[in-house]
């Protein structure tokens, strides 16, 4: 897991999600899809991004950041759930990610790619944290990481970045991990929600549309999931639904 953390005068961590302005940065770094330049679509030059579904290149005012593996999902899985609830959890996308293969709507089998990258579930096993203390949203954070190679390898510490790394089974409690000095803890649900491995920036259009091919089936996940006893919170069945339907691409004449 990558997460983004404000960390406040106090010392205090708060994760947050990159702004639409760095829409552009973020699909080259994390699926090596290229930056696009700057351009004007009539109301003067502005930051721009491609669309992963369906290749416009828009201005990042368009942009949206959609889960791979659904937030609902996510938080109907973990929330109240225990660290137990969460290795267990753990253990399913490892083994789920083993699986060079996914089974497509279709019956088909198909390496599912988002650029150059196959989907996967998140590493759930350790958290590299991305600390910031000023409030743009991430931009010049996530412009410094994908203009300094290999910076979130290893701990990193520049004017623009900071980079730590953590063992889960060494920060957690029973619902949650605590990595400031304050004693604040941030939930499992919560911490998975806003990990951004699990992140990428669509169009408006193609968020609302979706695309069938472009999430992760991971059929035996979803299923076993429903199946353990620790996440009894879970309603059998309900997970994982509602990602599916087509990309928006047509064009009307």
């Amino acid at each position: 897991m990558i997460v983004l953390f404000k960390v406040s005068t106090r010392e205090k961590f708060s994760p947050f999600i990159p702004g639409p302005e760095t829409a552009g940065y973020f699909n080259a770094w994390r699926f090596g899809i290229a930056k696009v330049p700057d351009q004007d679509f009539g109301r003067g030059v502005e930051n721009c991004f491609k669309c992963p579904c369906c290749e416009r290149i828009l201005p990042t005012v368009f942009a949206e950041a959609d889960h791979l593996f659904p937030k609902s999902a996510l938080l109907q899985a973990l929330t109240g759930a225990t660290y137990a609830g969460w290795r267990r959890f753990t253990e399913l996308a490892n083994e789920a990610n083993k699986k060079d293969n996914y089974v497509s709507p279709d019956g088909n089998v198909a390496n599912l790619k988002l650029g150059k990258s196959v989907l996967r579930l998140p590493d759930y096993d350790n958290l590299t944290g991305i600390l910031t203390d000023n409030s743009d949203e991430g931009y010049e954070l996530i412009k410094a990481i994908y203009t300094t190679p290999d910076a979130i390898e290893k701990d990193y510490d520049s004017d623009e970045v900071k980079v730590a790394h953590w063992s889960m089974s060494g920060i957690q409690n029973d619902s949650g991990i605590v990595l400031d000095n304050s004693g604040t803890e941030i939930l499992f649900a919560d911490l998975a929600a806003f990990d951004i491995t699990n992140i990428a920036f669509l169009c408006s259009v193609c968020n609302q549309a979706k695309n069938k091919d472009f999430f992760p089936a991971h059929k035996g996940f979803r299923t076993r999931i429903n199946q353990q006893k620790q996440l009894v919170h879970i309603t059998k069945g309900s997970i994982m639904l509602s990602n599916s339907g087509n990309t928006y691409i047509e064009q009307r004449n």
